[in-house]
């Protein structure tokens, strides 16, 4: 519920549209990740998805400055599509997060 809260408040702060409109975007990709990894923990696997699908339409750069957060997104976005019986889709979301991350090890084991 906190993390609804905060995502609430945020979506009202960007709507604002003044000069931290940027740190509210970041703020608000953090907050979907956070509830992506929720999610995933209570055996959420659609609404982890969504979440994951929620941060990556936020990030302003995915495969420059914002792909750490992009990798991220990619990989819980992979474990929710798997355990939902998503092989394909997850698979490739894996294969995305391997090029953007050559050296994760989280997701290099995964992807094997």
């Amino acid at each position: 519920i906190l993390y609804y809260t905060v995502l609430y408040c945020t979506t009202l702060y960007l709507t604002v549209r003044d000069y931290r409109e940027e740190e509210a975007r970041q703020l608000l990709v953090a907050c979907r990740l956070n509830e992506a990894a929720c999610c995933l923990r209570c055996d959420e696997w659609a609404a982890a998805a969504a979440a994951c699908d929620a941060a990556v339409s936020r990030l302003s750069d995915p495969l420059g400055a914002e792909a750490e957060a992009n990798v991220k997104a990619l990989f819980r976005r992979a474990k929710a599509r798997s355990r939902s019986s998503d092989f394909g889709a997850a698979r490739r979301d894996l294969r995305e997060a391997a090029r953007l991350a050559p050296t994760n090890r989280e997701v290099l084991l995964t992807n094997s």
